[in-house]
């Protein structure tokens, strides 16, 4: 049976808390009753209703869904307009800039998930973290440690991909200004859901997460130096162990929500930004960035 089609429209506030524009939102997809499936609830794409409603000013600017089929409000919050010149310095661009919404509160949160896009039956575990841009993703690799001892490094046949970016207007200034979240698997160790996949896993001779309880350190490393570092854990069930920072901020979907250790300088960002501006205006509750 499909799901009725989610309703939602949005508001958005200028930085002095007067009401800038509002819009209906578009659902792509279609959720299907039974499974875990998401949609994409999004705002329209440029069109004639957003005539005459740009805007060169920055600042904090607030924004609210709410479900237009019993007016509750699902989210609200806050985002950071920020700006920088662009790189051509001609005098015809002398006042042409670069708009942003700042992005930094990403970085020391991670999450640990089952990925099902390489099987059904026999999920890898992936990790996701988010970085600066300018770098090369051939230049990453994620050991995972059990208990201590390295078992497994993306190297071997493991899998680090850019799932999702955010930018300015303009790509420029990538080391500051664009923002990527790397997905990080193993190739080796896999979380089987039926007998099928753990067949399968067993022949090929891969390391079963329901028969490795204990704590999890993923390693990450840029050019051979550690950038990166974060935890998890299998609890006695077999199962990724939810340190329920998640549920307790009202996340519906299966990741683990996880502190990520920052090590070196390969990102320039600022340190403070999650504890206010995390999710929009919406710090996690129970969280603290290492």
């Amino acid at each position: 049976l499909k799901e009725t089609k989610a309703r939602y429209a949005v508001e958005y506030f200028k930085p002095d808390g007067s009401l800038w524009y509002g819009e209906p939102m578009e659902q792509i997809g279609t959720p299907i009753s039974g499974n875990n499936w998401s949609v994409l609830i999004e705002s329209e794409r440029a069109s004639e209703k957003h005539q005459g409603k740009s805007t060169t000013a920055t600042g904090t600017y607030g924004v609210k869904i709410t479900n237009t089929r019993n007016n509750e409000t699902v989210f609200q919050g806050k985002f950071k307009v920020g700006k920088f010149k662009t790189a051509d310095t001609s005098p015809a661009y002398k006042n042409d800039y670069n708009f942003f919404v700042e992005q930094d509160w990403n970085i020391p949160i991670g999450f640990v998930w089952l990925n099902y896009a390489f099987s059904a039956t026999a999920p890898r575990v992936c990790v996701s973290m988010w970085f600066k841009g300018g770098l090369s993703g051939k230049e990453f690799e994620a050991r995972l440690y059990h208990n201590g001892q390295e078992i497994d490094s993306t190297d071997n046949g493991g899998l680090i991909g850019s799932d999702e970016r955010r930018f300015s207007t303009i790509m420029e200034n990538e080391t500051t200004h664009h923002w990527l979240r790397y997905d990080m698997s193993w190739a080796n160790f896999v979380a089987p859901t039926d007998p099928e996949g753990e067949q399968q896993a067993r022949f090929d001779k891969k390391r079963i997460m329901q028969e490795r309880p204990g704590e999890y350190t993923v390693k990450v490393f840029y050019k051979g130096a550690q950038v990166r570092e974060a935890k998890f854990s299998v609890g006695p069930d077999g199962m990724l162990v939810d340190n329920g920072i998640a549920k307790q901020n009202n996340f519906a979907d299966d990741k683990v929500i996880v502190p990520v250790k920052i090590i070196g300088a390969l990102d320039k960002w600022n340190a403070a930004m999650w504890m206010t501006d995390a999710f929009y205006g919406n710090p996690l509750s129970g969280f603290s960035a290492p």
